[in-house]
């Protein structure tokens, strides 16, 4: 399970991702949930990607979809879990093979979105802490306004990614809290 992370209000655009989620560690609920609506809808071997909002009481289907997840997930699904998701999925087309789950992450991972401009003064990457390796793919500013045909006015701009692991989840929030503080658009 990966979580998601936003700006949140008043836009609530993407800001990263990490993998595994520290939900995930509280319980088999979200995969048993989502199991059923999977086995409701007859899908049977095939990727799938789901996203749910979750509380303390309730779990609420936002989107599924029979593909991958995007935003970099099957690379942090393989540097956290060693999941090799489309092999896997081959594996399982043409041969019947079942993957084996995975005992449990052997890492944390994540990636956060360069949501400003790189020529701002002051902005710099912070030194990651022991045991935390990080890349950074810089991009050239292909974000856009949003146009007429978004649903909601968010700052659609990406000027580049960083996809970190770490030893663990403490590890991994601190890194990526360091870099929200920096790197996220404050409009």
């Amino acid at each position: 399970m990966t979580g998601k992370r936003t700006s949140g209000f008043p836009y609530f655009y993407e800001t990263g991702h990490l993998l595994p989620d520290p939900a995930q560690e509280s319980g088999s609920r979200f995969g048993t949930y989502l199991q059923e609506i999977v086995s409701a809808l007859g899908i049977d071997t095939a990727p799938v990607h789901a996203e749910v909002k979750a509380s303390d009481d309730a779990i609420e289907l936002i989107e599924i979809h029979t593909r991958f997840g995007g935003d970099l997930v099957p690379a942090l699904m393989e540097k956290a879990l060693d999941i090799r998701g489309f092999g896997y999925f081959y594996d399982a087309l043409l041969y019947g093979r079942l993957p084996e789950p995975p005992s449990g992450p052997a890492r944390v991972a994540g990636v956060r979105f360069l949501c400003r401009p790189l020529e701002d003064a002051g902005l710099r990457i912070p030194r990651p802490p022991h045991g935390v390796r990080a890349e950074m793919v810089v991009g050239g500013g292909d974000g856009h306004e949003p146009g007429a045909l978004d649903n909601i006015r968010i700052p659609n701009q990406r000027y580049g990614l960083i996809v970190f692991t770490a030893p663990s989840h403490e590890d991994a929030e601190g890194f990526a809290a360091q870099l929200d503080n920096d790197w996220q658009d404050d409009s």
